[in-house]
């Protein structure tokens, strides 16, 4: 049975590195622990934290791949890929390792940023095959792409012994993987462990503590078009940003940049708001650090739908601020987006006034 365990959270001083989180899961007729191995698919799936990042799965046996069972990659949906792992087979066949990797490859694509690709086996392989197909699937993709692996097996064995060794082969591979052995999981202490192990990195304290929120640009319901009234809020963000070193905004100034508390309502006083904050620029209310300062734009839906479509829709909001501030004269590198999606709302989606809230792109200047 699968362990009662719940989405891990990171510390206050952790966040996600993980853009791409993908699962290999030996079904062939050499694993003759697949119950075992099934179980734990469905506790780490369980336990991954909620975030941002796209999730895959591919089992592999039988005698071709088209026996096998695969949940393409695509933005994290925890039911359905719950469902998946629920539904996996023992597939009996074959032992095409080295293949099932090239397949997460594939499925990878052109994707870059930090990739984990977590392999339960029971190793028993071709070891050659399987350790070239580590090295093409490393040097085929675009970021750090990191190989984790749990032997599931009897490893007082000759052939479960030489398996162990072949998938610790493997995580070594990469310079950033890591082997388990199924029992140092089994528990829900050691799922967490292996869940942090690879998600999660130590959060940069001088970016978190040089954040300034500056406003919200609130949408209207399935749309991504960023409305007139947000010109202001805007234009304020574009001068932050090009004030070309670090900035320190004075106690008052975020308040100053705030807008209106309704979504969708523009400020009466949005024009002096304006012409204040242009002064303070000018006077000296804004000083340099010697730093260069960026936008963080973050996509954020209500639950309307399904999490992969508030996904997309979330990255699309995201994007047309990113625009607006480039027409302003930002430089698109100077313009980080963040996808949320549906799932850190800034008010429970319990009324269509709260759900309004949760349709939001959140700006903020950081250093």
């Amino acid at each position: 049975m699968p362990l009662d365990v719940t989405p891990t959270a990171p510390a206050t001083d952790e966040m996600i590195v993980v853009d791409q989180f993908y699962v290999v899961v030996d079904a062939s007729s050499s694993q003759n622990m697949f119950a075992c191995e099934k179980a734990l698919v469905q506790s780490l799936v369980r336990a991954i934290p909620n975030g941002s990042y796209e999730a895959g799965l591919v089992s592999f046996g039988g005698y071709g791949s088209g026996d096998w069972q695969q949940c393409k990659l695509a933005p994290l949906d925890r039911g359905h890929l719950e469902a998946r792992t629920a539904g996996l087979e023992h597939l009996g066949g074959l032992t095409p390792l080295g293949r099932a990797l090239l397949a997460a490859g594939r499925d990878l694509g052109a994707r870059t940023g930090r990739a984990a690709v977590v392999v339960f086996s029971d190793g028993e392989a071709d070891r050659a095959d399987t350790l070239s197909a580590c090295q093409a699937l490393a040097d085929g993709y675009a970021g750090d792409l990191c190989i984790y692996t749990v032997f599931v097996g009897d490893a007082d064995t000759k052939a479960g012994g030489l398996g162990r060794a072949l998938l610790a082969d493997m995580a070594s591979s990469t310079g950033c993987g890591y082997a388990w052995d199924h029992a140092e999981i089994a528990s829900a202490a050691g799922m967490e462990q292996m869940v942090r192990r690879i998600f999660f990195g130590k959060r940069p304290v001088a970016a978190a503590a040089a954040s300034r929120d500056i406003g919200n640009v609130y949408f209207d319901f399935d749309k991504s078009y960023v409305k007139p009234e947000y010109s202001a809020l805007l234009d304020e963000a574009a001068a932050l940003a090009l004030q070309g070193t670090g900035i320190t905004v004075r106690a008052g100034y975020p308040e100053i940049l705030e807008g209106s508390k309704e979504p969708g309502v523009a400020r009466p006083d949005f024009d002096t708001i304006q012409e204040e904050a242009v002064r303070y620029l000018n006077e000296g209310d804004v000083t340099t650090a010697g730093v260069d300062a960026w936008i963080k734009a973050d996509g954020h839906t209500d639950s309307v739908g399904s999490m992969t479509y508030n996904h997309d829709l979330a990255r699309r909001r995201a994007e047309a601020v990113a625009e607006e501030l480039v027409q302003r004269g930002v430089p698109r590198n100077r313009i980080e987006i963040g996808v949320f999606g549906e799932q850190a709302p800034a008010v429970p989606n319990s009324s269509a006034a709260n759900r309004a809230l949760n349709r939001r792109v959140e700006l903020r200047v950081l250093r």
